[in-house]
C-alpha cells in the first residue's frame, strides 16, 4: 500500500470512528438534538445500532494503529524450510536467467521479466532479438529446457512457463 493509501485509510478511519462516537452518544441519550436520529432509540434497532457501532469503532482504531508486518515478497519469493527462510529477489533470478541466454551467441539482444505464482512456481517472459538464419523453434525449445534446469538447480523453484516472444530478427552483430 503506498503512502498516499495509508493517508486515505487513516483520515477514512478516523471519519467512521466520529460518525459511530456521535451514533452512540445519540442513541444513549446523551446529544438529543438530532431529530432525524430517533429511530436509533427504538426498541431493537438500540441495540443493532451500538453492535454496529462498536464493529465500526473497533475496526478504525484497528486500521489506524495496527499494522500489518507481513514480509513483503513483490519483489521476489520467500521459500521457507526447518533451518529457516530464504528470499530470492527478482533481480536475482533474472540475472540467472540472463547468464543462461549470454551461452547462445544467436541471441542478439534480450528483455526477461518474470512473476510468480500462489504456489511460488516461477513463470518468465523472455522478449529476444535473434540473428538471421536461426532456426526459432530449435533455440526456443533448447532455452526453455536450458533455464528450466538452471533455475530449478540454482534456487529449487518450479518454472511454470516460459514464454518466449521474438520481437526481430537481424543481420548477425560484428564479432571483433
Amino acid at each position: 500500500m503506498n503512502y498516499i493509501d495509508k493517508i486515505i485509510l487513516k483520515i477514512f478511519s478516523v471519519i467512521i470512528i466520529v460518525i459511530s462516537i456521535i451514533t452512540l452518544l445519540f442513541t444513549f441519550d446523551i446529544i438529543s438534538d438530532l431529530d432525524f436520529l430517533k429511530v436509533f432509540q427504538d426498541g431493537n434497532t438500540k441495540y443493532v445500532v451500538i453492535i454496529i457501532c462498536i464493529i465500526f469503532i473497533l475496526a478504525g482504531v484497528k486500521s489506524l494503529f495496527v499494522t500489518g508486518r507481513k514480509e513483503d515478497i513483490s519483489d521476489g519469493v520467500l521459500l521457507e524450510n526447518s533451518n529457516g527462510k530464504l528470499f530470492i529477489t527478482k533481480e536475482s533470478i533474472i540475472s540467472m536467467i540472463e547468464v543462461d541466454l549470454k551461452k547462445y551467441d544467436e541471441i542478439s539482444s534480450s528483455n526477461v521479466k518474470i512473476g510468480f505464482d500462489d504456489e511460488k512456481n516461477l513463470f518468465a517472459e523472455i522478449v529476444l532479438v535473434l540473428d538471421k538464419d536461426t532456426n526459432i523453434k530449435e533455440i526456443s525449445s533448447k532455452l526453455q529446457n536450458s533455464i528450466k534446469t538452471a533455475v530449478k538447480k540454482s534456487a529449487d523453484l518450479d518454472v511454470k512457463s516460459i514464454d518466449i516472444k521474438i520481437k526481430n530478427v537481424q543481420e548477425e552483430k560484428i564479432k571483433e
